[in-house]
C-alpha cells in the first residue's frame, strides 16, 4: 500500500544544497530527481578553488582593509589587535570548515544516502506521518534566520561611510567566512530537526500500539488477544530495528559534524564578543568619528541573530536527545500486565537496546550540545568581555 503522506523536506534540502555548493561546502553531487548523493571530482575541485581563492584574497585584501578601517575609527593598539584577531579567527574557521567537509566527503555521501533511505523506510512503515508540517516549518525557520542574517550583514556593510566600489567588493568577500559559518550552523540545525523528526515517528507509532493494547475491550477473547499481542510484538521488533538504525545514523552525523561544531562555536564566541566591545567603545566616545544610529541598530540585530543561531542549534539538539529518551518512557508505560511472554520479551529487548545506545551529540569528546552549553558560553563571553573592557581602561 503506498504511503498517504511524504516528508516535506526535499525542497528545503535542495535549497541548502545550492547554498552549500555556492560557498564550497558540498564536495559531492546531489540528484534532485532520484535524490542520491554521489562523490564528484568536479564538486571537490570547486571546493578546492574556493579554499585557494580565500587563501589568496582574504589575507591580501580583506584583513589589511579591515585593519585600516579599525585604525581609522579607533585609536590604540588594543582595538587594532582585537579587530585583527576577529577577522583572523573567521578566516581560519572558514578554511578549516571547508577542509573538514572535504576530508569527510565520502562519509557525508554515505550519511546523506543512508538518511534518505531511512526516511523512505519510515514513510513506508508509518503511512501517516506525525508532525510533518511542524518539523518542515522548523527547518524553514532555520533557513529564514540565515537569510535575514545574510541580508543584515550586507546592509551593515552598505552603511559604512566613504564607501568605494573596490572597498565594497572587498568587504562583500570579507563577509564570506561569516556566511559560511552561518551555513554550517544552519546545516547542523536542520539535520538535528530531521533526526528528531525520525525519532518522533518511532515514538508516535509506539504510542499507537500502546493505545491499541490499552483500549482492548474486556470481552475480547483470549485467541483474539493472542493475535493482537503477536502483531504488537512484531511491530515493536520492527520499530526496534528502526530505532537501532536511527542511532547508527546519529553516530555517523556526530562523527562528521564534531569538528565543524567545534569550529562553529569557537567562531561564534568571537563573533559575539568583539562587535559588542567595539559598540561599547563607540558608546563611551572612544571612536574617532561619530557612529551613525543605523550602525548601532545593524550591529545589535546581527548579534541578536547570532545568538538565535546558537539558541536554535542547542535547543533543537536538546530536543532531539529528549525525543530519543522519550522512547524509553513510552516503553516503560506499556500495558503489559496481562500480555503474553512474546510481547514482554520484545519490550524488554527494546528497553535494553535503549539503555545501551544513549548517544548525546558531543563535540570532539569535550562538551555536549544542549541547552546547558548556551549558558556556559554566555557566562564565558561575559567574562572575556569584562577582561577586554578592563584592558581598555588600563590602556587609557
Amino acid at each position: 500500500m503506498p504511503p498517504k503522506e511524504h516528508a516535506k523536506f526535499h525542497s528545503i534540502v535542495l535549497l541548502t544544497y545550492c547554498l552549500n555548493k555556492l560557498y564550497g561546502l558540498s564536495p559531492f553531487s546531489y540528484n534532485c530527481t532520484t535524490k542520491p548523493c554521489t562523490t564528484s571530482s568536479v564538486a571537490v575541485a570547486h571546493c578546492i578553488v574556493n579554499i585557494l581563492f580565500l587563501l589568496f584574497f582574504y589575507p591580501t585584501f580583506c584583513i589589511p582593509l579591515y585593519y585600516a578601517m579599525v585604525n581609522a575609527n579607533f585609536e590604540g593598539n588594543l582595538e587594532s589587535t582585537v579587530g585583527t584577531t576577529q577577522v583572523t579567527i573567521e578566516f581560519i574557521a572558514v578554511i578549516l570548515t571547508q577542509c573538514v567537509y572535504l576530508y569527510y566527503r565520502k562519509e557525508l555521501v554515505v550519511y546523506f544516502n543512508r538518511k534518505i533511505a531511512y526516511e523512505k523506510k519510515i514513510v513506508e512503515y508509518s503511512q501517516i506521518l506525525y508532525g510533518n508540517v511542524y518539523f518542515a516549518v522548523q527547518n524553514a525557520a532555520s533557513i529564514i534566520l540565515f537569510l535575514i542574517k545574510f541580508a543584515a550583514n550586507h546592509m551593515m556593510i552598505s552603511q559604512i561611510p566613504s564607501m568605494t566600489v573596490t572597498r565594497f567588493i572587498i568587504l562583500i568577500i570579507y563577509l564570506v567566512p561569516n556566511t559560511v559559518m552561518t551555513i554550517a550552523g544552519c546545516n547542523f540545525t536542520m539535520e538535528v530537526i530531521t533526526l528528531r523528526y525520525f525519532a518522533a515517528q518511532i515514538n508516535f507509532m509506539l504510542c499507537k500500539i500502546g493505545q491499541q493494547l490499552t483500549n482492548l475491550p474486556q470481552a475480547t477473547s483470549t485467541a483474539k488477544k493472542t493475535v493482537i499481542y503477536c502483531k504488537a510484538s512484531e511491530a515493536i521488533d520492527e520499530l526496534l530495528i528502526l530505532h537501532s538504525e536511527l542511532n547508527e545514523i546519529l553516530v555517523m552525523f556526530n562523527k562528521v559534524q564534531s569538528f565543524v561544531l567545534l569550529i562553529f562555536f569557537m567562531n561564534k564566541f568571537a563573533e559575539l564578543i568583539i562587535p559588542i566591545f567595539f559598540v561599547y567603545l563607540a558608546a563611551i566616545g572612544l571612536s574617532k568619528v561619530d557612529i551613525d544610529t543605523n550602525v548601532y541598530i545593524s550591529t545589535t540585530l546581527t548579534n541578536i541573530f547570532s545568538f538565535l543561531e546558537l539558541k536554535m542549534a542547542t535547543m533543537f539538539s536538546d530536543q532531539l536527545i529528549n525525543e530519543i529518551a522519550t522512547t524509553g518512557k513510552i516503553l516503560h508505560e506499556f500495558p503489559i500486565q496481562n500480555a503474553d511472554d512474546r510481547l514482554k520479551e520484545s519490550i524488554n529487548r527494546f528497553s535494553v537496546q535503549i539503555l545501551q545506545e544513549k548517544r548525546p551529540i558531543i563535540v570532539c569528546g569535550m562538551y555536549r550540545v544542549d541547552n546547558s552549553l548556551l549558558y556556559i558560553m554566555a557566562s564565558s563571553m561575559t567574562s572575556y568581555l569584562i577582561l577586554l573592557i578592563q584592558f581598555q581602561i588600563e590602556a587609557l
